[in-house]
């Protein structure tokens, strides 16, 4: 743990200095009326300072140049956060050519705060699993059905990865059912990798872990945001980027495979050049009693894939009808949804056979789970249920494939 520094007599006066400095500029009329125009009349100006006032009243914070703490109080004003309730963290660092500067961090209680501004937002739950809980989802509709955890396990502690099971972010509605959006372990550890330093992660693993839950909502479009939320959460991603330094193409040097593109356009064109140099599969070892021949895998044409796929779909479709509700047979393996008419590119715009040959090159779990994550970011909700049909007609062929 860092040690404290000393309080010697010079590095008093410039902390007492900077606090009176800094009280006088913000009571000033000019200095008051900027910063009620930032909060837009969410709380009275006066009040808000006074509360901003006393974060920025802390030594190590004060020690920065009185130039700094000005911008970071204009920054957070303008996102209207409070220091005092966990919303930012205010951090000193020294900048090379400026001395010691006050620099500031989004906190996942701020980027909730933002994201609960949104009219129809009741309230939203972060919670991190820890490998000792026991929890059931139901993966059918998304939702979790139980959550046990034990608050008084001395053993339930968030320090590495390995506590971690994953995390989720409960979302409820005043004008809809409850949402879930779920993060994998390795999702948070990319997220991690992309940062400059760990010493953050290390200090604050369990807050970093639930922000980045946080954040991967708000990238995947969980909410319906109002479009001054979006540009404020933006701002927030924004800092938090510029102090961890992060880094998407630092992160992607820790990973085997390469980074999974963001737009359907992206994954169109991965796709396309997938079919044309698709590798040949490492066929396993043959077992003693039987050799079995690789056969070469022809590449296949986006729109005659989408035909294979929808066809034995079609037809267990027409023998065992069913609900809305997807389901698969035991026995066969094979997804049962209604009908597909949306294959026909029936559903305003959406290219379901370019999504269909996206899902085709996936040759493992792994890569068809990140890749449907994408697409699901990229269709309408109520196109998701298509979505998923697609992609378990995948799992099943690469299921077999690998038998």
């Amino acid at each position: 743990m860092e040690r404290e520094k000393e309080m010697t007599p010079e590095r008093h006066a410039i902390i007492v200095a900077n606090k009176q400095q800094l009280r006088n500029i913000t009571h000033q009329e000019n200095a008051l009326a900027s910063f009620e125009s930032a909060i837009a009349g969410r709380m009275d100006v006066r009040e808000y300072m006074q509360k901003l006032l006393i974060a920025f009243q802390r030594d190590d914070i004060a020690e920065t140049t009185v130039e700094s703490q000005l911008k970071c109080m204009r920054d957070i004003a303008a996102l209207c956060l409070m220091p005092t309730q966990g919303h930012v963290a205010l951090i000193p660092r020294a900048l090379k050519g400026q001395g010691l500067c006050c620099t500031w961090m989004p906190q996942w209680q701020g980027m909730i705060a933002l994201m609960m501004r949104s009219p129809n937002v009741r309230d939203i739950r972060v919670v991190l699993v820890h490998k000792l809980d026991k929890i059931e989802i139901d993966s059918m509709r998304d939702l979790v059905i139980s959550h046990t955890k034990d608050h008084f396990n001395p053993k339930r502690v968030f320090n590495t990865m390995g506590d971690v099971t994953g995390g989720y972010l409960h979302v409820m509605f005043t004008d809809r059912e409850d949402r879930f959006h779920f993060v994998h372990p390795e999702a948070i550890q990319k997220a991690r990798k992309c940062a400059n330093t760990d010493a953050i992660w290390r200090q604050w693993f369990e807050r970093m872990c639930l922000k980045t839950i946080v954040r991967d909502a708000y990238s995947r479009k969980v909410i319906e945001l109002d479009p001054l939320v979006t540009e404020a959460l933006q701002a927030a991603v924004a800092q938090e980027d510029l102090v961890h330094g992060n880094d998407p193409m630092r992160g992607a040097k820790h990973e085997n495979s390469s980074i999974v593109p963001t737009t359907v356009a992206h994954l169109t064109a991965m796709s396309q050049k997938a079919i044309e140099h698709k590798p040949a599969k490492v066929a396993a070892p043959p077992k003693e009693e039987a050799q079995l021949e690789t056969l070469p895998v022809e590449p296949k044409d986006p729109v005659q894939v989408a035909e294979e796929i929808s066809e034995p779909i079609a037809q267990a479709d027409s023998e065992a009808p069913v609900e809305p509700v997807r389901e698969v047979d035991d026995n066969t393996g094979e997804v049962l949804p209604d009908d597909l008419p949306w294959l026909e590119n029936s559903s305003e715009g959406t290219d379901w056979e370019a999504i269909t040959a996206t899902l085709m090159v996936t040759t493992t779990k792994r890569q068809l789970t990140d890749v449907f994550n994408v697409l699901k970011n990229e269709v309408r909700d109520d196109e998701v249920p298509k979505l998923q049909v697609l992609a378990r007609s995948r799992l099943n062929m690469i299921e077999r494939e690998g038998e």
